[in-house]
């Protein structure tokens, strides 16, 4: 007879369930706003294709993977900053890799951020490395809003430091009805919901299962969540 009693409880993330339709969100944007159509934008007079630009990614995870795979189609260059994955894997993918944050900012005509919230993530982006971006690049913001600076990108915005920004995640959500970035004409913003697709709900608990497949056939299951595994133990 086996006996099993609770010292561990497996942890997984599902964290494939909507990066696929969440990485497009990251590539396009709708235009609008209150209803209105509009046949000029701040950047009427100069309209860029990605086709020849430097796409320049930050962090090189499931959702960074699957934006630079997309970018592809695009005949962009993609340029990554990854300080957790190797210069080899990264130029094995066939991506150009910077060897700093600032290096990339200098570069890339668009700044996309794919990276996790740490102590060296947090505030990444602030005064200094908008400066250091190009003027007529956008940065886009579908990760955290505690990679960027919030007061930052708005100076940055309305002292038309670099072209424009696109975000979908902030400070406080709801949006404060206050919150500056409300008030600016060279931003797209929308809600953080990109990912929710009807395939994603729909795929996301056999991915689960698949998971749990790998842990009790002994494998290692993809996305465990290392944290909580160390913090407990199993016992039979």
């Amino acid at each position: 007879m086996l006996l099993l009693y609770r010292a561990y409880t497996p942890v997984f993330q599902n964290k494939n369930g909507m990066t696929n339709s969440y990485s497009v969100n990251s590539i396009v944007y709708p235009f609008g706003q209150h209803g209105e159509w509009r046949e000029k934008y701040p950047n009427s007079s100069d309209i860029p294709e990605l086709d020849g630009a430097v796409a320049g990614l930050v962090g090189l995870g499931t959702i960074g993977h699957l934006v630079a795979q997309k970018l592809s189609c695009f005949n962009c260059g993609i340029l990554v900053y990854d300080p957790y994955t190797p210069k080899e894997k990264i130029e094995g993918c066939g991506y150009r890799y910077a060897e700093s944050l600032n290096s990339l900012l200098e570069q890339a005509d668009y700044v996309s951020l794919h990276a996790r919230v740490t102590d060296e993530t947090r505030g990444m982006m602030g005064d200094d490395e908008f400066k250091r971006m190009k003027s007529s690049a956008v940065l886009i913001n579908t990760a955290r809003p505690a990679l960027v600076d919030t007061g930052a990108l708005c100076r940055a915005l309305e002292n038309n430091i670099i072209r424009g920004a696109a975000v979908d995640v902030f400070d406080q959500e709801p949006v404060d009805p206050d919150n500056p970035l409300l008030k600016l004409d060279n931003i797209t913003l929308t809600n953080h919901r990109g990912g929710d697709t009807t395939n994603s709900y729909k795929k996301s608990p056999g991915m689960l299962y698949r998971e749990l497949e790998r842990y009790y056939a002994g494998e290692t299951p993809r996305f465990f969540i290392p944290a909580l595994q160390e913090a407990n133990q199993w016992s039979y």
